[in-house]
């Protein structure tokens, strides 16, 4: 069935239309602004595109799906003003530039797009300055396709989806809210995850993304991901945060943060070259938290790792023959607990510099090698600036205890010409465990 306008004369503004409690539907051009959209129940059809004499834009709109499961899509340059809403039934809103029959291209200014009760999608083109995007109840998708600046999106109560893909992101913020949420930047529903498809470019600046209270998951994913102060926080719950580059760098630019918050959390690199870049900081927070770097093609200086309170492991892993390094001037910090920096799987080169500084040196950790026979690990004392934690609570001592399962050679590098001794250049507060180790060829 058709909508009713109020008043009928459609050059008159402002403008009302009312579907009724049946299946309707609405094909609207023309109309500039000012405009009133009501469905109310039914599984209703509403289609806008904005208006050819006003350069495709529209604003001071407001549209209400209502009851049951609605369809809107708005097809305009600029949606300015409005407010889009889908109601108490499963959604679909799409806003942008219509390719049929999904939306495409147009921006979104100081507006707000919101599911409803049920779970819904949500999908915007560019979001701009005051734009808010809120799947709301329910288990959500929420999708934004370009450059976005200045906006808030979030996924609502439930287990959501939200995807940033290829732009720029910038002062804008995304929130998983509560429920286990999974959040993209730069990908697609896996592209890049496992395999080296090219997955978009990505800036990223002056910019957070918070999963929420539960069991979070994020995906930092791109062609290039350059980023300037940008914060990630995992919250409470189990995080795990996945990156992958292609030819850039999570965290390239200044500043970059991960806050894995409360809970046992993953940060894991992924099928790319995994690169961290300026003065970063991944805080793992409370909780037995995990760091695994794979395929690491390398770590820029002044990166930062916290371990918090629990059993925590920082771990490089190959999916072929090659090294993994943590490299000049990055520190790792323990905290309590049983703390492991593990090599998997392949040929890992973990550099460490037990140069004094005055404080203590290192928890009580493992530095334990793969455990097949095929590849040699390198613990090699020489190139991380420190490794910050606290005594063993036992015995007092910080000490380093070095662990040998299977096969494998096990190798302490003292650098060339120097003997482990000399190479650690440290107090008695230092103290090396299991000397019946292949550890006395120094190389």
């Amino acid at each position: 069935m058709a909508f009713t306008r109020t008043p009928s004369n459609p050059n008159e503004f402002p403008a009302k239309y009312t579907g009724t409690e049946a299946n309707d539907s609405l094909f609207l051009v023309d109309q500039p602004s000012t405009v009133l959209i009501e469905g109310l129940d039914g599984n209703d059809v509403i289609d806008i595109v904005g208006p050819f004499l006003n350069n495709g834009i529209i604003s001071e709109y407001a549209v209400y799906g209502n009851g049951d499961d609605d369809i809107i899509e708005i097809s305009a340059a600029n949606v300015v003003d409005s407010l889009v809403q889908g109601g108490g039934g499963k959604d679909v809103i799409q806003v942008g530039d219509r390719t049929s029959p999904i939306a495409f291209g147009g921006a979104v200014t100081n507006s707000i797009i919101r599911g409803g009760a049920d779970s819904d999608y949500v999908s915007v083109e560019s979001a701009q300055s005051g734009t808010v995007v809120n799947g709301n109840k329910a288990n959500d998708q929420v999708d934004i396709w370009g450059n976005t600046n200045g906006i808030r999106a979030y996924g609502g109560s439930e287990n959501d989806e939200i995807y940033i893909s290829d732009g720029t992101f910038n002062n804008s913020s995304v929130n998983g809210s509560a429920g286990a949420d999974t959040i993209w930047v730069g990908g697609w529903k896996g592209v890049g995850v496992d395999s080296p498809e090219n997955v978009g470019a990505v800036s990223i600046n002056n910019s957070s993304i918070w999963g929420g209270s539960e069991d979070d998951t994020f995906y930092l994913l791109g062609d290039f991901i350059e980023s300037d102060d940008l914060l990630v926080s995992g919250d409470k719950g189990n995080d795990q945060i996945f990156t992958s580059t292609q030819g850039g760098a999570f965290a390239g630019g200044v500043t970059g943060t991960f806050n894995g918050g409360e809970g046992n959390d993953t940060a894991r690199g992924t099928f790319q070259t995994d690169k961290l870049g300026g003065t970063n900081t991944f805080d793992m927070g409370v909780g037995a938290d995990t760091l695994i770097l794979e395929n690491a093609g390398g770590l820029a200086a002044k990166d930062t790792y916290v371990f918090n309170s629990g059993d925590s492991v920082a771990a490089t892993k190959l999916d072929k023959d090659g090294f993994n390094k943590l490299r000049t001037s990055t520190t790792i910090t323990f905290g309590n607990g049983v703390d492991v920096i593990q090599g998997l799987d392949a040929t890992d080169k973990i550099d460490i510099d037990f140069t004094p500084t005055g404080r203590e040196v290192l928890s009580p950790a493992f530095l334990q090698p793969n455990s097949g026979a095929k590849y040699t690990d390198v613990l090699n004392a020489n190139t991380i600036y420190e490794i910050y934690g606290n005594a063993n609570p036992n015995t007092g001592l910080f000490e380093v205890t070095v662990e040998d399962f299977g096969n494998s050679s096990l190798y302490i590098v003292g650098g060339e010409g120097k003997t482990l001794e000399d190479a650690l250049n440290t107090s008695e507060n230092i103290f090396i465990s299991d000397r019946d180790l292949n550890v006395d060829q120094f190389i």
